[in-house]
């Protein structure tokens, strides 16, 4: 039996049951932004497994453990956690609705209209659908590995709720210049390259990121659904030490890369460097840089 529903200002906060397993960082965001359980929205383990079981469903300890933590919480106000949640508003649930992921059975941990996020034996966290989600109605049965426990979800939950991440779930406007490299996780060079410290909590072997004043760098490892590294930066010097650092790749890598109008080349200015790189769909591009440090212009001519 889940518990009777309590004013919200009265749920304990979602950080508590977190504590030991969780950075002090994101502990910290977490009460910041008031996240709370509802006790109406969870069950103990025990009762948990007996739903599952009752289901013909696998019982695995990490969703137990997830829900003794985190059963009843809402993070941004659309994923609502666990299991009990997305069972419960599905009473007729069973085997054959759940994701399979390389001949595993994945169990629901998102309680919402649409369930997105599924976990494994392991505590692995998935992203997918069984059915089309409506933003891309020929997107059937995508699944792909994104967390490696509830762990780093949270941790990187809480990195983006920092002042830094933008209300439209980007980095805000300061970062006004980007490079994303398809296929390639040179995450560690590009962070030297740019002196951007790691934010270890959120790592995993689906995700790394560094993070500083001057940069953004984050690599996904995600087969299935991005392998990549993408840098955000907030000058036109440090995009062009980050091209230079992935120059030797550019042969084999697509590359996007966003500037800003104030950085585009104006009439009369002279080349100082050229790059030939790929665009995604492997198609050559030169990328121009004009002027000098403090005063770079770019240009990127798709061939």
């Amino acid at each position: 039996m889940t518990e009777i529903s309590v004013d919200p200002s009265e749920r304990p906060r979602a950080s508590l049951a977190l504590l030991d397993v969780l950075s002090e960082h994101a502990a910290a965001v977490l009460d910041r932004l008031d996240v709370r359980r509802d006790p109406s929205g969870t069950c103990l383990p025990i009762e948990l497994a007996r739903m599952l079981a009752g289901r013909g469903l696998p019982v695995y300890d990490p969703v137990l453990e997830l829900e003794a933590r985190a059963g009843g919480v809402v993070l941004g106000d659309k994923t609502q956690l666990a299991t009990f949640r997305a069972l419960s508003s599905r009473p007729d649930f069973g085997p054959s609705d759940a994701l399979v992921f390389r001949g595993e059975v994945l169990l629901p941990i998102h309680g919402s209209e649409l369930m997105e996020f599924w976990m494994d034996r392991e505590g692995t966290i998935y992203r997918g659908w069984p059915a089309s989600p409506p933003w891309d109605p020929e997107d059937s049965g995508f699944c792909a590995p994104v967390y490696a426990s509830y762990i780093t979800m949270f941790e990187r939950y809480a990195f983006q709720r920092e002042p830094w991440w933008g209300a439209a779930g980007g980095l805000d406007d300061g970062y006004g210049c980007s490079l994303t490299v398809h296929g390639h996780l040179i995450g560690e060079a590009m962070a030297q390259a740019l002196a951007v410290p790691a934010f270890r909590p959120a790592w995993d072997q689906y995700a790394r990121i560094w993070h500083g004043n001057a940069a953004h760098v984050e690599e996904a490892s995600m087969p299935g659904y991005h392998v990549h590294t993408r840098a955000d930066l907030r000058s036109i010097d440090d995009l062009v030490r980050a091209l230079e650092t992935i120059a030797p790749l550019m042969d084999r890598a697509p590359l996007d890369i966003g500037v800003p109008e104030r950085a585009l080349v104006q009439p009369g200015e002279r080349e100082t460097l050229r790059f030939r790189g790929l665009q995604p769909g492997d198609r050559p591009m030169d990328i121009l840089v004009y002027g000098g440090p403090g005063s770079y212009r770019i240009e990127v001519h798709r061939l």
